[in-house]
């Protein structure tokens, strides 16, 4: 078996990081607390940073294509949320969705024009990319941290009390399925990690 060669790259930053999206090799998105929201062109040699608009600490960020990208955040401190989107690259970022009495922790856009949003006791759904958002059935009180959707119908759901939760039917009817981890929190990581070879 051949050895691969492999180098980090990185850039510090003074902001604490969450949540990266890339849509090619070279062009991503990271963002973190504080409103916190740096582009890369080249593979992440530089990092720019680009206006939020917010304070909130963004928790999760998904790069659908060179134009469009959503980002979901919070403020625990004053128990509110924001749901931010660009269409200009990350150029400029709009508010999608703010809320007062909700955590949002995870989103996720298996097509255009469905997303989802998770948190504390809530699911939110856009069926128009984020021009208006509904309430989901609520999952019975769970804490859910993270929710990815690899198909329009199938969607899953991971909860901090370490149940794995799941749809077949676009976020109808939600099921629970075997208890994979059994302590406090679990936490699924929203890091992905690039390797320069």
């Amino acid at each position: 078996m051949g050895e691969k060669n492999y180098k980090l790259s990185y850039q510090i930053l003074s902001n604490v990081l969450l949540s990266t999206s890339f849509i090619n090799a070279n062009t991503g998105l990271v963002v973190g607390f504080n409103g916190t929201i740096r582009k890369t062109t080249n593979g992440g040699a530089n990092w720019f940073a680009q206006n939020s608009g917010t304070t909130y600490n963004l928790k999760k960020v998904i790069y659908k294509n060179s134009s469009v990208g959503y980002i979901c955040g919070n403020n625990s401190n004053i128990n509110s949320s924001i749901i931010l989107k660009t269409s200009s690259g990350g150029n400029s970022w709009n508010e999608s969705y703010i809320s007062a009495n909700e955590l949002f922790y995870s989103i996720s856009f298996p097509t255009d024009d469905i997303g989802y949003a998770v948190g504390k006791d809530i699911i939110i759904k856009t069926t128009n990319g984020g021009n208006t958002w509904s309430a989901v059935t609520s999952i019975l009180h769970e804490y859910s941290q993270s929710i990815y959707f690899p198909t329009t119908n199938t969607g899953y759901i991971a909860s901090g009390s370490g149940k794995i939760i799941k749809t077949t039917n676009g976020g109808v009817n939600w099921f629970y399925r075997n208890q994979i981890i059994v302590m406090q929190y679990m936490i699924c990581s929203s890091y992905q990690i690039k390797l320069v070879t």
